[in-house]
């Protein structure tokens, strides 16, 4: 019963690892509000809320509230970045134990995995060095002044941001494969509803964000109520099902 353990084990690591990553983005949500929040004194005690001035370059200019958006936005890319870990590990598991139950169909979501979690960590940290170097180089532009250092480091910051986003968006389509082919062997066409969600929020992005947002919702339970589904048929598999790969 080795095969089918680790197609059930697999399953349900990657069931776990979606749930994980709702309570994650209400928890990153929860990290970002705290952060805004504990920039509003700094708002409030700035000259430029009486004047009726506030602009990108005006925040900039305020060395306090700079430095307090600054603090806000780096507390929310760490605690992404904990739950984009945190996940990705777990489901780094979960196809691991499916690659043991069918090397030739899971090898693929694996290794996107792999790559997905490199460029997380890879995008996130150059992001959270970058806007410490850039926020003083727009506020020398404004002030009509050449900046004088940090831009051969925002450029560099900048390369790997793109090169992260890559293999971010390559590890996700690999991964996608990945849920499709789980999908079509564990008999669960809510996996399979899942993809093509996630295809229309992509179109509709272009044109209704809200509605993108919206079929976004509803395609994450899609995907939990399709890895349930998955990892209980699994559990249903017999013996000589595993061997032949019939689902």
């Amino acid at each position: 019963m080795l095969e089918l353990n680790d197609a059930a084990k697999g399953l349900r690591a990657l069931l776990m690892a979606s749930v994980i990553g709702i309570i994650g983005g209400i928890a990153v949500l929860f990290v970002m509000a705290g952060s805004l929040v504990s920039a509003l004194p700094q708002l409030y005690n700035s000259s430029y809320l009486y004047s009726g001035q506030i602009s990108a370059s005006s925040i900039l200019s305020s060395t306090g509230l700079r430095e307090a958006l600054i603090l806000a936005a780096r507390n929310t890319m760490l605690a992404s970045l904990v739950v984009g870990v945190a996940v990705g590990l777990v489901q780094l598991y979960g196809w691991s134990s499916l690659r043991s139950y069918r090397r030739e169909k899971y090898s693929t979501p694996y290794i996107g995995t792999l790559t997905y979690l490199v460029g997380v960590v890879a995008e996130t940290i150059s992001a959270y060095f970058l806007i410490g170097y850039l926020a003083p180089i727009i506020n020398e532009i404004e002030s009509g002044v050449t900046p004088s250092s940090g831009l051969s480091n925002v450029g560099f910051l900048v390369l790997i941001i793109m090169v992260a986003a890559i293999l971010i968006i390559a590890g996700e389509i690999m991964i996608l494969i990945g849920i499709w082919r789980a999908g079509s062997e564990f008999n669960s066409t809510w996996l399979k509803a899942y993809i093509a969600l996630i295809i229309l929020s992509v179109i509709l992005d272009f044109v209704s964000t809200i509605v993108a947002l919206i079929i976004g919702a509803i395609s994450v339970i899609s995907l939990i109520v399709g890895f349930y589904v998955a990892y209980k048929h699994a559990n249903t598999l017999e013996p000589a099902q595993q061997s032949s790969g019939v689902p």
